[in-house]
């Protein structure tokens, strides 16, 4: 009995024993800073990184101070200067735990990210999730000394206070956007600020001036202002920049300002007049000045409704206007949302086309365009109409008036269909269009008819054609096909030789080149073209008729080909002043070679009159007889028997167009036996040795231009210079700089020089055609320098020349 007494006696003692330990311990714990630094310390072996903190006051209980907390794992580093806070654990019973106020000095967080690392869906999904403790947290107030939040390319800077009132400012940095938004390059720098009450903040953002780049787009110096009070539901947004251009197109300065309330939503804004400049590519800039613009856009009974409105005067003017049915606020669009939409231009001058397309000129005419659209936003059906009626514009680079332009466009169910005309010269041009809306490419039809239309009325060109075509078009390639006739035709290309000096081929040039048009299609083309009754050309002393046809191919990143033969006509060629009758045979070749280098096949001639030589007794063997000379006469009273000979002599023209050659002919061939005396037959009529100095300079140029080493002008050159005890004798071009056209030009010269000591030399070179005399004395100083004098019929001058030879 007594031992039963003694148990349980004992087992209350040590029951009553473990309940003062637990109460003990759950005080020292709770309610002593030896408690807390023993949690903290226990709580260290859970944690996946290393948790540091230097100083350690307060109990679990609260209030608790933390200094110097160190924190780092693999994908943060957290440092706090100091932290305060302190608890009221009465909340716990309502399921809430009330921190009470909290004091953040110099808060620093680190977060490492791994650009190599995929991150998978689920992850990406729980990195935004909010932590589920958060839902039962309450802040009696906030105070936040100073935060930085750093990632690799954002870093965010927070300090202030939440209490009954908002007092934060921060701001974001973000140096590569590039990350969040593709293809923008530049620095963003945000501040922001969040004022007012608690219940109702008001919202500042600010979009620090910058530069920014978006594929080939700059904005430069671009500035944004945003703010949002929720207690007067008034919003205000400010947008600036000085400038946004790429290659082509430059507008400046834009300013868009934006207003309205939240609840009912409500906008009402306004884009400022701005120009915009277009460069072209030959560097020509041309300008338009944009209207201002007036947006407004405004939840009603039937949705929400947005309008805006461009004018300038009462002549030009835009209007759009777009209705989403039953659009609730604040919510998402969907695919199946209600659309209906209208935007109508209208232009009745239209003479800002030239500031676009300087081009153009004496723009008339009135235009207008209608584009409705209904249906659901994943499903619009549109229904266009275009309309371009009197216009008229005239291109002095071609010379053409072009007038009666006339133009309508309009839906037809998925097909925009077209049709317009447009007048010539005393012709005029028919089109018709079609497009099919549906397929993504928007394939287009173009059937295109015209009869005597002028197409280019120059001093150069003259042409007028009579085109039927068929132009297949889409967003990847242009194809051509059908034919041309040319009814009536004048061309002069290069009628005169301006001798104007290539350039040296190692010059190089410093600067931008003139790159090649790259065009965003291809182009592929099968045409023939038919010369008809009345085509002239004049080429370089070439003036004929052309008739014939050519079928011409073009495909993209090849050159232009032609098949076929055009035939030169009732013609003549000049050479050197003498007509040369063009014999029915010549032609132009083309046999799928370049359009702009065909085959030429050129046989020109004249008939003249030659008296053979005369042998007597009492004249020297060497008296000579020619037509129209006094020997003539003197030579036909020693023999009637001498009769002058007709001879045709001419000339062939081989090769191509961009590299031709010339043979000499004569006949009968046994007449004349040098090609000497067959050139000077031709440009003079006369023999070689019968030549007065002027004659001798012409043919001189002319067998050097013949380039053909049979002529023996070499040998002729080499008698006169011995003769005259000359170091040089040569025909050569002579650049010289013409003050009065302000360009350096080739003067074809007679050149003699004569070395009148080692270091001293004289040369004097007289123009074969522009009689321009050019005198140099050129002194040797030493091995690499020397003195030139120069004078000539433009100026005189003194050089100073260096020579610098390299092995």
């Amino acid at each position: 009995m007594i031992n039963s007494k003694k148990l349980s006696w004992v087992k209350w003692l040590l029951r009553s024993l473990l309940i003062g330990v637990f109460l003990l311990s759950s005080y020292i714990v709770l309610n002593t800073e030896r408690g807390l630094e023993t949690v903290i310390l226990v709580g260290k072996q859970f944690l996946p990184g290393q948790l540091k903190i230097n100083v350690i006051h307060g109990r679990l209980l609260g209030p608790i101070q933390l200094k110097e907390l160190n924190y780092q794992n693999s994908k943060i580093n957290l440092s706090i200067s100091e932290i305060k806070w302190e608890g009221h654990w009465r909340n716990l019973l309502q399921g809430k735990l009330n921190l009470g106020p909290i004091f953040i000095d110099k808060l620093n967080l680190f977060i490492k990210q791994k650009s190599s690392q995929k991150k998978s869906k689920t992850y990406r999904k729980k990195a935004f999730q909010i932590p589920k403790i958060f839902h039962f947290l309450n802040f009696d107030s906030v105070v936040i000394h100073q935060m930085n939040i750093q990632a690799d390319n954002i870093r965010l800077e927070l300090k202030g206070s939440i209490q009954s009132q908002w007092h934060i400012n921060w701001q974001l940095t973000i140096k590569k956007p590039t990350s969040s938004i593709p293809n923008l390059q530049g620095k963003v720098v945000l501040q922001g600020s969040i004022s007012g009450i608690f219940q109702q903040p008001e919202f500042n953002l600010i979009l620090e001036k910058t530069n920014l780049k978006w594929r080939e787009w700059q904005f430069k110096q671009i500035q944004a202002a945003l703010n949002i009070d929720t207690k007067s539901n008034k919003w205000l947004f400010n947008l600036a920049t000085t400038q946004l251009n790429n290659k082509t197109f430059n507008l400046a300065p834009l300013q868009l300002k934006l207003s309205g309330s939240l609840a009912p939503f409500s906008l009402q804004g306004n884009l400022s007049e701005f120009k915009l400049k277009r460069l072209f590519q030959d560097g020509q800039l041309t300008k338009i000045i944009i209207p201002n613009t007036q947006i407004n856009s405004y939840l009603s009974k039937y949705g929400l409704e947005t309008s805006l409105q461009t004018f300038k005067g009462n002549r030009n003017q835009l209007f759009a206007y777009l209705l989403l049915s039953n659009y609730q606020a604040h919510s998402w669009l969907k695919s199946k949302q209600p659309i209906h939409a209208s935007i109508d231009l209208n232009f009745k001058d239209l003479n800002f086309l030239t500031q676009l397309f300087p081009k153009l000129k004496n723009n008339k005419g009135s235009f207008n365009a209608q584009l409705k659209i209904s249906g659901l936003l994943n499903k619009p059906l549109f229904n266009l109409t275009v309309n371009l009626q009197q216009a008229s514009t005239y291109i002095p680079v071609l010379g053409l008036n072009l007038k009666n332009i006339k133009y309508q466009l309009h839906t037809d169910k998925n097909i925009l269909l077209g049709s317009g005309q447009i007048d010539s010269g005393k012709g005029s041009l028919k089109f018709h269009t079609s497009t099919n809306l549906l397929t993504r490419n928007l394939p287009t039809l173009i059937d295109l008819q015209g009869k005597d239309v002028t197409i280019i009325n120059n001093p150069e060109y003259q042409i007028t054609a009579s085109p039927k075509l068929k132009i297949k078009v889409n967003t990847q390639q242009i194809e051509t096909d059908g034919y041309i006739v040319f009814p009536k035709a004048r061309m002069k290309i290069n009628p005169k030789n301006n001798n104007l000096i290539e350039l040296s081929n190692d010059i190089e040039f410093v600067g931008k080149k003139k790159q090649a048009l790259i065009l965003p299609f291809s182009l592929k083309s099968k045409i023939k073209i038919e010369a008809g009754k009345d085509i002239l050309l004049q080429y370089q002393g070439l003036n004929t008729k052309l008739k014939g046809s050519l079928t011409i191919i073009q495909d993209s990143d090849h050159p232009v080909l032609a098949t076929g033969q055009l035939n030169l006509f009732s013609g003549e060629y000049s050479y050197y002043g003498q007509s040369l009758k063009l014999k029915p045979s010549s032609s132009l070749n083309f046999a799928n070679t370049p359009i702009n280098n065909p085959t030429i096949n050129i046989t020109a001639s004249r008939n003249i009159l030659i008296l053979p030589v005369l042998s007597t007794p009492d004249i020297s063997n060497e008296v000579k007889s020619k037509l129209g000379s006094n020997n003539f006469i003197q030579s036909a009273l020693f023999s009637s028997q001498s009769m002058p000979i007709s001879v045709n002599i001419g000339l062939y023209v081989r090769g191509t167009l961009q590299n031709p050659y010339i043979i000499l002919f004569s006949n009968p061939s046994n007449i004349i036996k040098s090609q000497l005396d067959m050139l000077s037959y031709l440009i003079t009529g006369q023999p070689s040795n019968q030549l007065s100095a002027a004659s001798t300079q012409l043919l001189l140029n002319a067998a050097t231009n013949l380039g053909s080493e049979k002529n023996n002008i070499g040998q002729l050159i080499s008698k006169v210079q011995q003769k005259m005890g000359l170091d040089q004798l040569t025909i050569g071009s002579k650049p010289i700089f013409d003050p009065t056209t302000n360009r350096l030009q080739q003067n074809t010269s007679l050149i003699v020089g004569k070395n009148l000591s080692p270091k001293l030399n004289i040369s004097y070179s007289l123009g074969l055609l522009d009689q321009i005399s050019i005198l140099e004395i050129n002194y040797l100083l030493n091995k690499n320098f020397s003195l030139q004098t120069t004078s000539s019929n433009f100026a005189n001058g003194l050089d100073l020349f260096y020579k610098l030879e390299k092995n």
